[in-house]
């Protein structure tokens, strides 16, 4: 099961929760002040593959895909 990040929208506080895909946009309780007004954050992961030569190329997260090396290209649409 994936963790989300969500946002209270009364008390403002940061928390994630360990849910089923199926259930991410459902109301999130804050931990904090109990309030069911938690909203999904976007957020961002960064997870290294190994290449076809054996070292490990950046996917993701980190402003490049595994086929520029520069940080900006027209494939994953990085600048």
């Amino acid at each position: 099961m994936p963790t989300y990040s969500y946002r209270c929208d009364d008390c403002e506080s940061d928390f994630d929760l360990l849910r089923s895909r199926s259930d991410r946009e459902a109301a999130a309780s804050c931990p904090k002040c109990g309030n069911g007004n938690g909203r999904r954050l976007m957020t961002v992961c960064n997870v290294r593959s190994k290449g076809d030569g054996g070292g490990s190329s950046r996917v993701g997260g980190g402003g490049e895909c595994a086929s520029c090396q520069s940080g900006s290209c027209a494939s994953c649409g990085s600048r």
